[in-house]
């Protein structure tokens, strides 16, 4: 979405500019609300100048996916690119200054937006996902330790005080309700 100064109360119709689509939503006399979308597997166009893209003051706000910005030999990757990071590897090491630095913010404005985004602080996320993961592992059978390791803890400990105060149950337990009868492991683990 962008915002930007525009003329005066007005809601517009579309104004798509391949190989963008553009839908207006509604302007005032001191902002207009755009949605703009780009098609996947559609090539961006590459005689935009940075005078003709910062013709207006615009801030942008990414719904789904991600886009890169570039800006002399700068580079950064914009969007939800810090939790697809975690999601799709939950198990690696993810510093807060270097899922900061995908996003091209700094630490601090990282956290904050990130937990205003996505309900918890980075850290708690990526032990959420963990244990999720661990969850997973522990119904296939494997066993406690290898899952502890294999979910990207490094403490067997830390890693059972966790997942118990995550799900209510030990990571033991949760391998023996694996045999269990399905409705009461759905309604111990969810």
């Amino acid at each position: 979405m962008t915002v930007r100064s525009t003329a005066p109360d007005q809601c517009c119709a579309s104004l798509n500019v391949e190989p963008f689509r553009v839908q207006p939503i509604c302007e005032t006399s001191c902002v207009s609300l755009v949605r703009f979308d780009h098609p996947t597997g559609i090539p961006l166009p590459t005689s935009y100048s940075s005078h003709d893209a910062a013709e207006n003051f615009r801030v942008n706000i990414v719904e789904r996916g991600w886009f890169k910005l570039k800006y002399g030999r700068r580079e950064w990757t914009l969007g939800v690119a810090a939790r697809e990071l975690i999601d799709c590897d939950p198990t690696a090491d993810h510093p807060l200054w270097h899922l900061s630095s995908q996003v091209g913010m700094s630490v601090f404005l990282f956290a904050r937006v990130f937990r205003e985004l996505i309900g918890m602080p980075p850290h708690r996320y990526l032990v959420h996902r963990r244990l999720c993961r661990a969850r997973d592992l522990l119904r296939s059978g494997m066993p406690v330790t290898d899952v502890c390791y294999a979910s990207g803890f490094n403490n067997l400990s830390h890693f059972i005080n966790s997942f118990h105060a995550h799900f209510g149950v030990s990571p033991s337990k949760l391998t023996s309700l694996s045999s269990a009868p399905s409705v009461r492991r759905k309604s111990l683990i969810q």
